[in-house]
């Protein structure tokens, strides 16, 4: 599959807008253009701050089973205000991209990579009143269930353009991970509380276009891939009570082989995407262990060059 349509530069964004939503003690701006001839939207979230420190920027790639969710979905505004609350030198931007079954593979990674390039290195800024806000060296990838799938498909294609070199780290909670043979986890009753086998089988058959033979390249099913050098440092987070937890650890273990450095945290009790599905007290959990990763790679690392 020739990935190169991807990332052709074409030129500058325009048709610039935005459009504000009120959040007390947050901005959370949504931006919209036309980059590489196509349109590229985001929503951006951040705690309104009076310093002049420059922030970190996490760039969010929704789930929604490649066929629901946006920028605006509530649960991912609410998750993501509250880890913001809790670090707030973070600026978040939530892409947004095409859905099936109206739009199949690969076109979702195609949204992505151009959105993160319009973010990172388009001529024109995009994200107004930001500029001096974000440091560019300190970009952080998270994706969650779908979305993170998305952004381990998105790594190689932003290497190609060198702008791997800022992200300094990649989040994955509960990513899809197209395993076949089917996992044993998918079946077990216990699992089938958020979302289901049958819930799963139906999204990856729009996703795909019914086309088993795709099930075999690593933009789908990441474990095919035999090159994780792009792979920054990552955290995973998986749960118990996920029909796809299997298909985590099977990748926990890849990456491992493959020298990338990973944190793994489990929550046993835990449904599918707990960030999302469950309570506050689930939310709680989930930015306790991402915040210290965030600490890590955004601090540490720079006292340690």
């Amino acid at each position: 599959m020739d990935n190169s349509s991807y990332l052709k530069e074409k030129p500058p964004p325009t048709k610039k807008q935005t459009k504000a939503i009120k959040m007390k003690g947050f901005f959370c701006q949504h931006y919209t253009a036309v980059y590489e001839n196509k349109n590229c939207s985001c929503r951006v979230l951040g705690k309104e701050l009076d310093g002049k420190e420059k922030r970190s920027l996490m760039i969010y790639i929704h789930g929604g089973g490649f066929c629901m969710g946006s920028s605006g979905d509530k649960r991912d505004l609410t998750f993501l205000s509250e880890l913001v609350e809790q670090f707030p030198s973070l600026i978040i931007a939530s892409v947004d991209y095409s859905l099936s079954p109206k739009h199949e593979f690969p076109v979702q990674i195609g949204d992505c990579v151009r959105c993160i390039k319009w973010l990172l290195i388009s001529e024109e800024f995009p994200l107004v009143g930001l500029q001096d806000q974000i440091d560019f060296q300190k970009i952080v990838l998270c994706g969650s269930g779908a979305g993170g799938n998305l952004a381990i498909a998105c790594l190689p294609l932003l290497k190609q353009q060198k702008i791997c070199d800022s992200i300094l780290g990649l989040i994955l909670v509960a990513p899809w991970l197209f395993v076949r043979p089917l996992v044993k986890s998918r079946f077990e009753p216990r699992n089938q509380y958020f979302i289901t086998e049958p819930i799963i089988r139906w999204c990856e058959t729009k996703y795909l276009n019914s086309d088993p033979s795709l099930l075999w390249s690593p933009q789908v099913c990441p474990l095919k891939s035999e090159n994780f050098l792009h792979f920054p440092q990552t955290l995973l987070l998986t749960s118990g009570r996920d029909p796809l937890q299997d298909e985590h650890l099977m990748f926990k273990k890849k990456l491992k082989q493959n020298n990338v450095k990973i944190r793994h945290t489990h929550f046993e009790k835990r449904v599918f995407c707990f960030h999302l599905n469950g309570t506050k007290k689930h939310r709680k959990e989930a930015i306790n262990t991402i915040i210290p990763f965030l600490y890590s790679i955004i601090y540490v690392n720079k006292k340690n060059k």
